[in-house]
């Protein structure tokens, strides 16, 4: 009984180390992406990593358990984006 408790324990913590892991990469694509972002002269590239910090935003939020979230932010903020990168390569 005792081994089998120790045994979910140990999953769980093996779980929970794998989704740290998972956030902490998405949290460190969307800062650098957000730093290129403010950093770039070229509004296509601009735009571009814009469109990597939201998806990576939309990746936390499914970390998380927030799906319906995650699907606004990629169809609603993504969509947006598009269309800004699209004005963008019109000018």
């Amino acid at each position: 009984m005792t081994a089998v408790i120790l045994a979910q324990e140990a999953l769980s913590r093996t779980e929970s180390g794998v989704v740290n892991g998972f956030f902490a990469v998405l949290a460190i694509v969307a800062i650098v992406s957000a730093l290129k972002m403010v950093t770039s002269s070229n509004v296509v590239h601009a735009a571009l990593y814009l469109l990597v910090v939201l998806s990576a935003v939309a990746g936390v939020y499914v970390i998380l358990g927030a799906e319906f979230v995650a699907a606004t932010q990629v169809l609603v903020y993504l969509g947006a984006i598009m269309v800004l990168l699209l004005f963008g390569v019109m000018l």
